[in-house]
């Protein structure tokens, strides 16, 4: 019942050509000798041929079946293995050949081939290449080799062992970017980018951010790029100096820099270490972002600096109009024989000032003045440039940011509690003006971080960034420093009269002084007289219904308002005129921020239930308090922050309405801020606080008493 397969030589060419290569490893062969004799296959050996030529790599193939060529064995009825023929064919597909033409014309394939591919193909056939493919030279890639140096308050920044000039780095690196494996010289010549060469090459150049042109084989760039090496140092060549610098921008607060007796004293302890952080900025000409929060004194810590620095040269100090009579103050208080010069008036009187600045002087002036008058500062040079309330640049296409960026300075420093407000871009354009070019434009920022951190939640891209500004930027919160702040920080604020303000003061002014000049005139006249003075200082609406300009106290107050609240804290705002809270709810109303408001017809039950509103929720942030309703019988602990609208005679007064918030159960700092009319009575008012402070031992709530007690010169003096 055996079955046989006859084989003869009339199938004996399919048998061995297609069933026996299949079965021969799964049968028993009795006799080999025999069977060698009938298998008369010629053994398939495949030919390829390579060129090139104008940058395209022909291939071209032919079959032999032992020394006849294909067509030959057709002919000579030879067996043609078909199979292994359509193989090998696929195979050169896989291998990136074109199919109709069998070429490769991208460049990167074509390297890629030759350096790898070529190979494998070398397994199934015997490969003969053309003279112009032997004079392709591709090589892998050397070590480079990168050192840095510190030196003068530069870097220096060398490449050595490049297997090209250096010019050509950067379109080296844009073809690795765009995950190609090869580049070719213009000599010719093809180098193997590797990954861990090219990676260093690439973060040394974006570094370096310096233009292609300008590379050579060694850069000197700007001190504050060494943050940008400081994640790959140690993959290359550095100095001792080096390390010291670096050291230095992190271990600033073990530095022992020069501060006089008088700001050792005033200063405390974490402003002493935010001094240092300055000072240590400014010995490597560095500038910086001292972003503390509102409340913590930042104005205080650039006086010293300014006071300390040796340098004979001018300092510029840009700020919101609100606050430039605030920083004379500031430094009239902490260094009264500072040479300050406040830039303002018309403009001739502008100019004028501007032109006789010189030798060590503290220019203060606003953005709106900086950005009318800035033809006038191009010729001068600032040993500081100082920016207050830094959001104000944050669009960098506005002019208040061009004007500042053009400031000549040798350092700079912004000021901001918010130093990224709405979104990265703001932190862009204050380090564009701190230390220029360290982010390049601001679509490579937008491209390289901002994009990746905000819409992909890129950690990687987030901590990169952190790493690179965190030596330029530094933050303290009230509740970092709470052991270090005292219970409650008092603060001046300055507001500036708007012109047809102005226009009314005096002349009511002048109109009391022809007044209070006849001797018969009693006290209780004077002080409606005064209180009239008051009103307009808080806002021109309380006397007058048609008054059409602004009002910068309640502008300042809104701003106040909501720069606190962002920053988390809870507001009472207090005033003696409930017109004049009237006039605040109406603005509060304006920006949608929701409110409660105390005053003296408040019933007592309804003062407890508002109380207890406003300390148990979330949503009323600010409490408006007439002074004399409120500075008795409230606790209001949860609010953090005071806003005494318009000064009282009374300190005392003052201090009990503070105390709402400054009282046993209160867990943070109380920043109590005060409002004051530059060059008004209410700036007479502070002094007489000042001055008469023996006055106020003991409670006075009724404005008479503490006027019965001025002498008639002193009432007079309020007029002046």
């Amino acid at each position: 019942n055996n079955k046989y397969l006859l084989i003869n030589d009339s199938n004996s060419n399919k048998f061995f050509g297609l069933i026996y290569p299949k079965i021969k490893d799964g049968i028993k062969i009795e006799n080999e000798e025999e069977l060698s004799k009938l298998n008369k296959i010629k053994d398939l050996k495949i030919k390829v041929y390579l060129d090139i030529k104008d940058g395209i790599l022909y291939l071209d193939y032919k079959f032999f079946y032992g020394d006849l060529t294909k067509e030959e064995a057709l002919v000579n009825n030879e067996f043609i293995n078909e199979e292994v023929e359509d193989n090998f064919i696929d195979f050169i597909y896989e291998l990136g050949f074109d199919k109709e033409n069998l070429t490769i014309e991208n460049d990167e394939l074509i390297y890629d081939f030759l350096t790898n591919q070529i190979e494998n193909l070398k397994q199934y056939a015997e490969v003969y290449i053309s003279e112009s493919i032997k004079n392709i030279n591709i090589r892998q890639m050397k070590q480079p080799s990168v050192g840095v140096r510190f030196d003068n308050n530069l870097l220096e920044v060398s490449f050595d062992n490049l297997d090209f000039d250096v010019k050509e780095l950067e379109k080296v690196l844009r073809t690795y970017q765009l995950k190609r494996k090869f580049y070719r010289l213009k000599d010719g010549s093809v180098i193997v980018l590797k990954n861990e060469y090219m990676d260093l090459l690439n973060e040394t150049y974006e570094a370096l951010n310096v233009k292609a042109n300008q590379l050579s084989d060694i850069n000197y760039v700007e001190s504050y790029k060494a943050m940008k090496f400081s994640n790959i140092l140690e993959h290359i060549d550095e100095d001792v100096n080096l390390k010291e610098f670096i050291d230095s921008l992190v271990n600033y607060e073990k530095a022992d820099y020069p501060l006089d007796e008088h700001f050792n004293q005033v200063l405390r302890s974490y402003q002493k270490i935010g001094y240092k952080w300055l000072v240590n900025l400014t010995k490597y000409r560095l500038g910086g972002i001292l972003a503390d929060e509102m409340g913590l004194g930042k104005t205080i810590q650039i006086i010293a600096l300014l006071e300390n620095d040796q340098e004979d040269m001018p300092s510029l100090i840009v700020t919101p109009a609100s606050l430039i009579y605030n920083w004379e103050y500031e430094f009239k208080q902490f260094s009264p024989s500072s040479n300050v010069l406040v830039i303002d008036g018309n403009v001739s009187e502008r100019k004028e000032a501007i032109k006789n600045i010189n030798g060590k002087q503290f220019i203060i002036t606003s953005y709106d003045y900086l950005k009318r008058d800035i033809e006038y500062y191009n010729n001068l040079q600032f040993r500081f440039c100082i920016i207050d309330e830094a959001q104000n640049i944050k669009n960098q296409t506005t002019k208040n940011a061009k004007s500042v960026k053009s400031i000549d300075a040798q350092v700079r420093f912004a000021l901001t509690g918010t130093p990224i407000e709405n979104a990265l871009s703001d932190l862009w354009s204050i380090f564009d003006f701190i230390l220029p070019g360290y982010f390049r434009t601001y679509e490579r920022f937008k491209r390289e971080y901002e994009i990746d951190i905000v819409k992909n939640d890129d950690e990687h891209k987030l901590k990169k960034l952190s790493m690179q500004i965190s030596p330029f930027i530094l933050r303290r919160t009230k509740k970092e420093v709470l052991s270090e702040l005292p219970p409650k920080v008092e603060q001046v604020i300055y507001a500036k009269m708007d012109e047809e303000q102005k226009r009314i003061y005096q002349a009511m002014l002048l109109n009391i002084k022809r007044k209070i000049i006849n001797p018969e005139t009693n006290k209780f006249e004077v002080l409606s007289y005064l209180t009239r003075l008051r009103q307009v200082c808080c806002d021109p609406n309380l006397i007058i219904d048609s008054y059409i300009g602004e009002s910068p106290k309640l502008e300042l107050t809104a701003s106040l308002v909501e720069e606190s609240i962002n920053a988390g804290h809870k507001i009472l705002i207090f005033s003696q005129f409930t017109s004049m809270l009237d006039l605040i709810a109406q603005k509060l109303d304006s920006i949608k921020i929701p409110y409660l408001t105390l005053i003296g017809e408040t019933p007592k039950k309804e003062r407890l239930d508002l109380v207890n509103k406003f300390n148990s929720s979330v949503k009323f942030n600010v409490f408006l308090i007439s002074l004399k309703a409120g500075g008795l019988g409230l606790n209001l602990t949860s609010a953090d922050t005071i806003i005494h609208y318009d000064p009282w005679w009374n300190v005392s007064a003052e201090n009990q309405a503070s105390d709402r918030a400054h009282r046993i159960g209160q867990t943070k700092t109380v920043q109590v801020m005060k409002l004051i009319m530059k060059d008004s009575i209410e700036e007479k008012i502070i002094k007489l606080q000042e001055l008469k402070q023996q006055l106020v031992d003991n409670v006075i709530n009724d404005e008479e008493k503490l006027i019965s007690k001025l002498t008639y010169a002193e009432i007079l003096s309020l007029f002046e």
